[in-house]
């Protein structure tokens, strides 16, 4: 319905059409940002599946350099022993890097 069409309705045709109108923007609006909301998801989605093939590659490449740090101590250790070594290595490092990791969120938690 048109305004002017409402107008000579009285005041509940102009009620209708405004609602109408009102009603109508609020629609594409809505619209607009769904689709605003979802494209922005599609590209995250792409970025993380992204992120995610890196970090799956990441972790192969720590594998094998585990694996080169172990044939590098058999050089020198019974196999045994060298993977030993290598595990304890690589376990105090990783309890370094967590301990040290924790008490940075606690500074940050207490600042906060």
């Amino acid at each position: 319905m048109s305004f002017w069409g409402a107008v000579g309705e009285g005041r509940n045709g102009l009620l209708n059409a405004v609602t109408e109108e009102v009603g109508g923007r609020v629609r594409r609006e809505i619209r607009s940002a769904q689709d605003d909301v979802l494209g922005r998801l599609r590209s995250a989605g792409t970025g993380l599946t992204l992120l995610g093939g890196a970090g799956a590659l990441g972790a192969l490449a720590l594998g094998s350099a585990a694996v080169l740090v172990i044939r590098v101590l058999e050089a020198v250790l019974p196999k045994r022993l060298a993977a030993f070594a290598a595990t304890v290595v690589f376990g105090g490092g990783a309890a370094a890097l967590g301990t040290a990791g924790l008490r940075e969120l606690q500074r940050a938690k207490s600042r906060g």
